[in-house]
This record gives structure tokens, sequence and C-alpha cells, in this order.
């Protein structure tokens, strides 16, 4: 809502509109022009858009109220007075500037005008949509696409969101409004190009949000997920063991292996992940557990006892004299 004040130290007083600042078409508007007289009578409030006059009140006058054609306004008389207009079903032709002329009558004859912005909005057709996109990315790739509000006066802004985050100015590219010649309605679309890292992936799943706004009257979006092209394993460990959890598409299958010295061989332990979808698809990802501590492995035969000194990747081997124990 835009108020506009207009001050005099004499005579009329203050004078202030208020005008919508956006209104969606087809409803009713209403606007208002206050004033203070002091010592003064009224005489006359007119309403200009524009430069054109196309209501006007005159106090000693019968009728008081007189209306001037003009395209696209229609004046609700009955609810209109000195102080406020009502413009019935609003079109966005009559958008523009609108101003209140108010002048006293004897002694002081003051006349002062004020005026304010109305924008008509015809809202968008239908909600905004997101174009064709694959529904896996892996890490690396370069995730492309438009973001597209048709038909709307004025055209709405677009704004892409990663995870309920906004994204980087630099990952979005602005493209001129398409204008159709008949009806005068525009089409906005915002592209947008980011490089996918882990940080995108939760539980190998990307947000990716397009919200389309006009003024403070219109907000629509329109939500897509993405889901990572190859599972990851993350792990933990702690006292009781070592924590893993395999993320692939939507779904995340957690583990939790108490160790013992039969898990690892030459000190390491071999993780592997398989995602499977029927038999089309299947894909794994493979982690390697090292070992904390070194342990001592033995082994005898005729010649002697064998010692393999493990700790995590290497493996040292020794062979002494032969032991007999009984």
């Amino acid at each position: 809502m835009l108020i506009i004040e207009d001050l005099t130290v004499s005579g009329l007083g203050m004078v202030h509109v208020t005008i919508p600042n956006a209104i969606q078409s087809g409803r009713n508007a209403i606007l208002t022009c206050d004033y203070e007289l002091e010592n003064d009578d009224l005489y006359s409030v007119k309403w200009y858009k524009g430069k054109r006059e196309f209501f006007r009140y005159t106090a000693k006058e019968i009728p008081s109220i007189k209306i001037f054609k003009f395209p696209g306004i229609q004046v609700d008389v009955q609810s209109s007075n000195a102080s406020r207009i009502v413009l019935n079903n609003v079109v966005p032709q009559i958008s523009g500037k609108f101003s209140c002329e108010v002048s006293a009558d004897a002694p002081s004859f003051q006349t002062h005008i004020v005026s304010g912005e109305l924008q008509v909005v015809e809202f968008p057709e239908q909600n905004p949509t997101i174009d064709d996109i694959k529904q896996y990315y892996s890490v690396g790739d370069y995730l492309e696409t438009n973001c597209t509000s048709n038909s709307s006066i004025p055209p709405a802004m677009l704004e892409w969101w990663i995870n309920d985050v906004p994204a980087h100015i630099e990952h979005s590219i602005k493209y001129a409004t398409i204008v159709d010649p008949i009806s005068s309605r525009e089409t906005s679309i915002l592209g947008l190009r980011l490089p996918l890292t882990n940080e995108h992936f939760y539980q190998g799943r990307l947000k990716l949000q397009c919200i389309a706004r006009i003024y403070d009257i219109y907000e629509k979006d329109v939500t897509r997920y993405v889901e990572e092209q190859y599972p990851r394993i993350l792990a933990n460990s702690d006292n009781g063991g070592v924590h893993f959890s395999f993320i692939s598409d939507r779904d995340a299958a957690g583990l939790r292996l108490p160790l013992t010295n039969e898990h690892f061989y030459q000190g390491r332990l071999k993780l592997q992940c398989i995602a499977r979808i029927y038999d089309i698809y299947e894909k794994d990802v493979t982690r390697y557990v090292e070992e904390q501590y070194p342990r001592i492995l033995a082994n005898s035969d005729n010649g002697g006892v064998h010692f393999s000194f493990i700790s995590d990747r290497d493996a040292a081997g020794e062979k002494t004299k032969h032991f007999l124990i009984v």
C-alpha cells in the first residue's frame, strides 16, 4: 500500500493518498484521498489517471459527483465520495499514475495534488515449471535446466533454491522475457547451470526449487528432486565398532559391525555396497578399512615357524628356527 503526503503551512492542510501498490485483475480497488481543511471549506476533489480527469466531487453542487469516461475505469458511484473512490473490475490497461487534487473554497482557494502508482496484475495461467531433467546425476556433473513462468502482466520474478537455500547468483542465467503481441502478457525464463558436489546431495538426494513472485500478491513454486547416480559409503568409528551408512538414491542402509580379528586380512577389511534395480541396473562402491594396531600371525612347517607382523597395509615376514611345545 502506497501512502503519499503533501504538507502545507496554512489554509488547506495535509493531503495524502493511499493507493494499492498492486492488485489482481478483476478485483475492486479502493483509492483514498485524505485532507485537512483547517479554516477553509471544501470546494472540490478531483481524480486523474495520468493527466486526464475521470472523477470529480463538488461539495456545493447537486449531484455532487460527476464521472468522465475513461477506457478501462469503472467507478462505483454508490461507494465513492469526497475522500475515496472505488474502481470495479480493474484491468491492466489502467496501471500507472493516479492523482488526487483537493481545492479549498474561500478565503484561501488553495489547491494541492498528490499522486501514486497502481499496478494491476494478470496472474500467470499456470504454476511455474522446470524443464525436463535427468533423474540421476553424479558428483562433477552440471545440472542444467530452465524455470518458466508463463503469460502474466507484469512478468514474474523467478528465483532458484537448492536444498532450501537460495542459489548463488552466478549459477543463474537470466533470459529476456517473451511478450505475446496480442495479449501483451509476458513469459519469464530463468536458467540454472550448477556444478554438483558432494555437499549438494543429502542421503543421495538434491532438492531443486523454483519460486515465481509478482509484487507481494502472487507466489507459486515448483519442486523437483535429483538423485545421486552412484551410492556412497559414510563411515564413523567408536569403541563399539565401525558404523557405516550406505547412501543410494532415496534410501539409506545402515551397518553396525562389531569388528574381530577375523575381519582383517593383512590388516585390512574390504567393504562393498551393491545397488540393484531389477536386473537392468547394478552399481557398487568399495571402501577399505585399516586395522588400528599391528598383530602377529604365526604358521609352522618342517622348516620352522613363520611370523607375519601385520600393521595397516604392510606385512613383514621372518623365518625362525623350529619351536616344539609339549
